[in-house]
Protein backbone atom coordinates (compact mmCIF):
# COMPACT_ATOMS: atom_id res chain seq x y z
CA UNK A 1 0.00 0.00 0.00
CA UNK A 2 2.90 2.34 -0.65
CA UNK A 3 1.01 4.19 -3.37
CA UNK A 4 -2.44 4.34 -1.73
CA UNK A 5 -4.19 7.62 -2.61
CA UNK A 6 -7.72 7.18 -1.18
CA UNK A 7 -8.84 5.59 2.10
CA UNK A 8 -12.27 5.36 3.70
CA UNK A 9 -12.86 3.83 7.13
CA UNK A 10 -16.08 3.49 9.02
CA UNK A 11 -17.92 1.89 11.86
CA UNK A 12 -21.58 1.71 12.77
CA UNK A 13 -23.33 3.06 15.86
CA UNK A 14 -21.26 3.01 19.03
CA UNK A 15 -18.72 0.55 17.62
CA UNK A 16 -15.39 2.41 17.79
CA UNK A 17 -13.42 3.28 14.71
CA UNK A 18 -9.87 2.10 15.38
CA UNK A 19 -8.08 5.09 13.85
CA UNK A 20 -4.94 4.55 15.92
CA UNK A 21 -4.39 1.30 14.04
CA UNK A 22 -4.71 3.00 10.64
CA UNK A 23 -1.25 3.80 9.33
CA UNK A 24 -1.89 5.45 5.98
CA UNK A 25 0.69 5.88 3.27
CA UNK A 26 2.31 9.33 2.89
CA UNK A 27 0.98 9.33 -0.69
CA UNK A 28 -2.59 9.49 0.64
CA UNK A 29 -4.55 12.35 -0.92
CA UNK A 30 -8.05 11.68 0.40
CA UNK A 31 -9.10 10.34 3.81
CA UNK A 32 -12.65 9.73 4.99
CA UNK A 33 -13.38 8.57 8.54
CA UNK A 34 -16.93 7.81 9.64
CA UNK A 35 -17.52 6.48 13.14
CA UNK A 36 -16.80 6.93 16.81
CA UNK A 37 -13.18 7.77 17.63
CA UNK A 38 -12.78 6.32 21.14
CA UNK A 39 -10.02 8.73 22.20
CA UNK A 40 -12.10 11.77 21.22
CA UNK A 41 -9.22 13.23 19.23
CA UNK A 42 -7.69 12.89 15.81
CA UNK A 43 -4.58 10.72 15.87
CA UNK A 44 -1.33 12.65 15.49
CA UNK A 45 -0.18 10.55 12.54
CA UNK A 46 -2.82 12.20 10.34
CA UNK A 47 -0.75 15.39 10.59
CA UNK A 48 2.12 13.61 8.85
CA UNK A 49 0.25 13.14 5.56
CA UNK A 50 1.91 15.73 3.30
CA UNK A 51 -0.25 15.03 0.23
CA UNK A 52 -3.64 15.03 1.95
CA UNK A 53 -5.97 17.40 0.09
CA UNK A 54 -9.39 16.06 1.18
CA UNK A 55 -10.47 15.13 4.71
CA UNK A 56 -14.01 14.10 5.56
CA UNK A 57 -15.09 13.27 9.10
CA UNK A 58 -18.50 12.10 10.28
CA UNK A 59 -19.89 10.69 13.53
CA UNK A 60 -16.41 10.76 15.09
CA UNK A 61 -17.57 12.68 18.18
CA UNK A 62 -14.24 14.41 18.60
CA UNK A 63 -13.96 16.21 21.91
CA UNK A 64 -10.60 17.82 21.38
CA UNK A 65 -10.11 20.84 19.16
CA UNK A 66 -9.38 19.21 15.75
CA UNK A 67 -7.32 22.09 14.33
CA UNK A 68 -4.35 21.09 16.50
CA UNK A 69 -3.81 18.25 14.03
CA UNK A 70 -5.42 19.85 10.98
CA UNK A 71 -3.11 22.86 11.01
CA UNK A 72 -0.27 20.57 9.98
CA UNK A 73 -2.03 19.62 6.74
CA UNK A 74 -0.62 22.37 4.54
CA UNK A 75 -2.04 20.96 1.29
CA UNK A 76 -5.59 20.46 2.61
CA UNK A 77 -8.08 21.95 0.14
CA UNK A 78 -11.37 20.40 1.26
CA UNK A 79 -12.47 19.89 4.87
CA UNK A 80 -15.84 18.38 5.72
CA UNK A 81 -16.83 18.13 9.37
CA UNK A 82 -20.07 16.21 9.11
CA UNK A 83 -22.79 15.16 11.51
CA UNK A 84 -21.47 14.60 15.03
CA UNK A 85 -17.86 14.76 13.87
CA UNK A 86 -17.16 17.20 16.69
CA UNK A 87 -18.99 17.18 20.02
CA UNK A 88 -17.62 20.36 21.61
CA UNK A 89 -19.40 23.68 22.05
CA UNK A 90 -16.74 25.64 20.21
CA UNK A 91 -14.40 24.58 17.49
CA UNK A 92 -11.82 27.25 18.24
CA UNK A 93 -10.16 29.81 16.06
CA UNK A 94 -8.14 29.09 12.99
CA UNK A 95 -6.20 31.80 11.18
CA UNK A 96 -6.26 31.88 7.39
CA UNK A 97 -2.52 31.16 7.08
CA UNK A 98 -2.88 27.91 9.06
CA UNK A 99 -4.61 26.15 6.16
CA UNK A 100 -3.26 28.18 3.24
CA UNK A 101 -4.74 26.05 0.44
CA UNK A 102 -8.17 25.43 1.97
CA UNK A 103 -10.84 26.18 -0.62
CA UNK A 104 -13.91 24.52 0.85
CA UNK A 105 -15.01 24.16 4.46
CA UNK A 106 -18.27 22.45 5.26
CA UNK A 107 -19.67 22.25 8.78
CA UNK A 108 -22.72 20.01 8.71
CA UNK A 109 -25.07 19.16 11.61
CA UNK A 110 -22.67 20.01 14.42
CA UNK A 111 -25.58 20.23 16.84
CA UNK A 112 -23.58 21.05 19.98
CA UNK A 113 -21.60 23.85 18.37
CA UNK A 114 -22.52 27.31 19.64
CA UNK A 115 -22.39 30.35 17.40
Amino acid sequence: MHSLRFLTGGSHGETPLLVASISPSPTLERLELYGLVPTGRLPDHIASLPNLTVLKLGNCKLKEYPFLVLQMLLNLRFLYLGQESFSGKEIGKCRAHVLPKLQWLRLWYLNELEA
